[in-house]
């Protein structure tokens, strides 16, 4: 079951209710996955520490109904506010203008490398297996720490254990099948797998052949939840889950601009988890819970006759965490994190890309590079804090984390304090400070196409923020916000050795304002209106230099989302996200290479053009049959429904006096059935 506590007392903007350590009663109702009735008291005087001053938690209805999503519940976190629109095929979201190596995904405390398949189409996690999906954009909690963006908490709930139940569904994109049972009065398992049919649909509608592609884009992924209880106190949970995305053309004909763009491109790219949980609870609050993980995720290509790689890494976490409820104002919690990566692999090609800003250099004029190379990289973490509430209406958290990186020999230490007040019955105040401190990419650290003397990145974050209550239905907040950043990471320029070094410095500051509409039981709407006013800067490290845009920059995000119930099954909504163009590098002119025949490109002032502005609307509409025993839906979801030609960035001629627009994705219609027992 997943259900939220939005009562302006609890510990965070949306309190996960429910949730091990976050949650705000000293012992666990019984969990009932088809129990949708809200939580709107706590029994225990102290909450959970604040996870983030700032948590926004996706609800089950919203994840299902929202326009341009399919029902896919993850989709979801990119309508929310901070969170910018990141390239047209790229699968990491981009949170209050970091970098999308500088956010993590979670699920269930444990780091997966993507939330979103090839060209972010769709997510690698069966919305019908969600329990929660929390995003935590900055001040996130002391549990969480190697990354100095944001958190992506994903969160499986428990099988039902009223019956076999399950879900099968067909659409334009994909093929998917959910089931759930019990097993005996303790014990329940769960189990989804899901497998694209573009490589169906295009053969359908054009031979392969005829667009030059070897392998249409494919992808799938499984999940699998097993539940027991093992008497009163006492849960363990085993998990596995998985995913694969691949592609594959063939360009017969090189490119006008740079004749080494030819031969056989393609990427295949595959991570799989099995992971064990185990939680003991005591008597009045207190908890210990345990959990291991382990994974290896595969990476390999080809880009044309230029070259290839292949990677391995294998992922070793432990993490043990105890929660004490040392009186009725205090709680606290102590954890230990520690991660194991092994880096295994080899490359050859061309070097690192240039620095940011730096226009592309044809691959004709660029040298080649090859590695191998394996290489252990242990990151032992531990962390601390604390619950405290001295008033009724007063809620601290203050907290520590320490990090340590074998491979680069450095260490961390970082202090985080968020707090919550509740200065009326509807109003709430809340704010929050703390340093988070990030470890180099491993490749980026190997010679000889890294640097062995990086250092960590590190990041104050602060904001603070408003929250009131309209009514018992709306919910509106105002958040400002600012992260300064040192020892970014950051390619050198032309891709001179050592090819990577903690060269920038950055910042990012804004505000965010959102209107909620909570889905209520009988409700016929319910919906969200979010703007977000942002700036993001990078800097030479180290100097007074003027600060000039970051890449992924996006001044102004709005979004905004509808449902509406008709009745007799009927459903229509629509999604409107507009967004600001990201700056680039223009190319002023261009000169003749004799010895290669080909033009190298000159370019202006870095990052000194902006793409076009984003727009997109989507629009959607179900409808709901229901046979008392199981039930039937059908659904048109239209992404892009009015066709807007959004360009994502331009291709020039062979002289580079001629560009046109690489347009996204045009209007995209996708039908599907769902069969629900």
């Amino acid at each position: 079951m997943h259900t939220t506590l939005e009562k302006i007392g609890g510990a965070a903007v949306v309190c996960t209710v429910l949730l091990r350590a976050s949650a705000a009663s000293a012992e666990d109702p019984p969990r009932d996955a088809d129990d949708d009735d809200e939580v709107l008291t706590a029994t225990a005087t102290v909450e959970a520490p604040a996870r983030a001053p700032v948590t926004r938690t996706v609800q089950r209805e919203e994840m299902a109904s929202v326009a341009g999503t399919r029902g896919d519940a993850l989709r979801a976190v990119e309508l929310l506010p901070g969170v910018s629109r990141p390239p047209v095929g790229s699968d990491q979201p981009v949170i209050r203008g970091a970098n999308p190596f500088d956010t993590q995904v979670f699920l269930e405390g444990a780091p997966v490398p993507i939330l979103f398949h090839l060209a972010g189409l769709s997510s690698f996690v069966h919305s019908r297996v969600l329990e929660s999906i929390d995003l935590q954009p900055s001040n996130f909690s002391p549990r969480y720490g190697r990354k100095v963006g944001g958190i992506i908490e994903v969160r499986l709930r428990d099988p039902r254990m009223d019956g076999l139940h399950g879900v099968a569904e067909v659409s334009f994109l994909d093929t998917s099948i959910m089931a759930e049972t019990p097993i005996g009065k303790n014990a329940g398992v769960l189990a989804a797998v899901r497998r694209s049919n573009l490589d169906a649909v295009l053969r359908s509608a054009q031979s392969l052949g005829d667009l030059g592609i070897t392998a249409a884009p494919v992808y799938w992924d499984y999940q699998s939840v097993a539940s027991f209880a093992l008497g009163e106190d006492d849960r363990l949970r085993l998990l596995a889950y998985g995913s694969r995305d691949s592609f594959g053309l063939v360009l017969a004909d090189p490119n006008e601009a740079d004749p080494a763009v030819r031969g056989a491109f393609g990427a295949t790219s595959e991570f799989h988890r099995v992971q064990v949980e185990h939680r003991h609870r005591w008597k009045g609050g207190s908890s210990l819970e345990s959990s291991l993980t382990y994974g290896r995720q595969n990476e390999s290509g080809s880009f044309g006759d230029v070259g290839r790689y292949v990677f391995a890494i294998d992922t070793l976490q432990a993490r043990t965490e105890a929660t004490a409820i040392v009186a009725p104002e205090l709680r606290i919690v102590a954890g230990v994190d520690a991660l194991a990566n092994r880096f295994d692999g080899s490359y050859a090609g061309i070097p690192p890309p240039g620095g940011e800003g730096d226009a592309p250099t044809p691959l004709s004029l660029q040298r080649r590079i090859s590695l191998q190379t394996e290489t252990w990289v242990p990151l032992p973490g531990a962390y601390v804090e604390a619950g405290i509430r001295p008033t009724p209406a007063l809620l601290l958290a203050p907290g520590i984390r320490a990090d340590y990186n074998h491979q680069i020999g450095a260490a961390a230490v970082d202090p985080r304090f968020s707090m919550r007040y509740e200065a009326t019955s509807s109003t709430a105040l809340k704010a929050g400070v703390g340093r988070f401190s990030q470890s180099p990419d491993e490749r980026m650290a190997v010679v000889p196409v890294g640097n062995p003397n990086l250092r960590m990145t590190h990041a104050l974050h602060a904001s603070s923020g408003v929250e009131h209550r309209i009514g018992d239905a709306f919910v509106g907040s105002v958040e400002g916000f600012g992260k300064w950043i040192t020892g970014v990471v950051a390619a050198t320029p032309e891709g001179r050795p050592p090819f990577y070094a903690n060269a920038q410095d950055g910042r990012v500051f804004g505000a965010e304002l959102m209107l909620r509409k909570k889905p209520r039981e009988g409700d016929r709407f319910f919906g969200f209106l979010s703007y977000t006013l942002m700036r993001s800067e990078r800097r030479d490290a180290g100097t007074n230099a003027p600060w000039r845009l970051f890449d992924r920059d996006q001044p102004h995000i709005v979004s905004a989302t509808a449902v509406v119930r008709l009745g007799r099954g009927w459903e229509v909504g629509s999604s409107l996200r507009f967004t600001s163009g990201t700056p680039y590098t223009p190319i002023v002119g261009a000169t003749y290479e004799a010895t290669t025949d080909v033009y190298s490109p000159r370019i202006g002032r870095p990052l000194s053009a902006r793409n076009p502005p984003f727009f997109r609307l989507d629009a959607r509409v179900q409808k709901t049959w229901d046979f008392r025993r199981w039930k039937l839906a059908a659904y048109l979801d239209v992404q892009n429904a009015t066709n807007q030609a959004n360009a994502e960035g331009f291709s020039y001629s062979y002289d580079y006096r001629r560009r046109e627009a690489n347009n996204g994705i045009p209007i995209l219609p996708i039908l599907g059935v769902r069969g629900e027992l």
